[in-house]
């Protein structure tokens, strides 16, 4: 029998991270639009992540206060009951939105990384690992909640319908999650052969694939989910779910934080440097951009705040903001 408090180790995971990826899309968004003037679809995509992250964390929630983390024979009213796997069923459907859009936001960041330098192959490669991963995902959902016809019937007795054999729904979370572990395995080794081209210091290359290769903690806790999952009881889901749901939360969570945090170095650099430089609109951030020595919306002047010697990667990204950002 496990010793584990779920509904409060559920709420605090929950929302200790939830709050941290609030803070830190927030402090991206203002420090891309307000300090950079230059908002890509990177930002948009991180954006989607974290309030569909807030939407499955809120649904979650709402799930425990109806007896996640309890055993289905324990809840005693129907009503309660049927809400209880209701929203066990839904939320798992926001998380895997957050881990896509979260996971296409690094894939986008890292062709922008790439610049004009990347070939057609790396272009099509990645993309490519896009529509699989939409297309597994999106299939991942349909299963969810499809999982029954009419959908209703999984939570509610009195419907009837007829349902999917539940061995085919964890043949397909095990293709899905696998595949979701091996972008988050790819997109934490593909900065370093990335990175190592930038014109930036060897202290800010470590450092940037260092934070980058974080990714792989996100594909740590989808293969244990792939674990718990496949050791689930569909029949006491309440129970059996909840070790479930506090790793498809923490997965959700650490792509989103890790994929985050290379993108607020402008923010921490303009920080360390606002008594020396005054208002954010004086930075040399704002200064490159007027400065014809500089690469107009370059992400690797960006992370370095480099005056000199641009390399071939860092001329190129103007380019590919200039066409991103219009």
């Amino acid at each position: 029998m496990s010793t584990i408090d779920y509904p409060t180790t559920i709420n605090a995971v929950s929302w200790t991270l939830g709050a941290l990826i609030i803070l830190m899309c927030l402090v991206r968004i203002w420090g891309r639009v307000f300090l950079l003037d230059r908002p890509g679809w990177d930002d948009l995509l991180m954006a989607l992540a974290a309030a569909s992250a807030i939407t499955s964390s809120a649904l979650v929630t709402v799930s425990v206060r109806y007896g996640v983390g309890t055993h289905i024979d324990s809840i005693h009213d129907p009503v309660t009951r049927s809400l209880a796997v209701k929203y066990t069923i839904i939320a798992p459907v926001f998380s895997i939105a957050a881990s896509t859009f979260a996971k296409l936001s690094v894939i986008v960041f890292l062709i922008r990384l790439m610049g004009m330098v990347a070939t057609r192959r790396h272009i099509v490669t990645a993309w490519a690992l896009c529509v699989v991963l939409v297309a597994l995902n999106i299939f991942a959902i349909v299963i969810i909640v499809c999982y029954c016809v009419p959908p209703a019937a999984q939570w509610d007795p009195s419907i009837k319908g007829k349902c999917i054999d539940y061995s085919f729904q964890i043949i397909v979370a095990d293709i899905q999650s696998g595949y979701n572990a091996f972008i988050d395995f790819l997109v934490a080794v593909l900065p370093t052969l990335i990175i190592r081209k930038l014109n930036i210091n060897l202290k800010m290359k470590i450092s940037l694939c260092g934070l980058m290769g974080g990714a792989a903690f996100g594909a740590v806790a989808t293969i244990v989910k792939i674990v718990t999952i496949k050791n689930s009881d569909h029949v006491d889901i309440t129970w059996a779910w909840a070790p479930v749901t506090l790793w498809y939360t923490a997965e959700m969570d650490l792509i989103i934080i890790f994929g985050t945090i290379p993108a607020l170095w402008p923010v921490v650099r303009w920080f360390m440097h606002r008594n020396e430089y005054g208002a954010y609109s004086d930075t040399p951030y704002r200064n490159a951009f007027r400065s014809p020595d500089h690469p107009d919306g370059s992400e690797a002047y960006q992370l370095s705040g480099c005056r000199s010697n641009t390399g071939v990667f860092t001329r190129a990204l103007r380019e590919v903001d200039n066409m991103t950002t219009g």
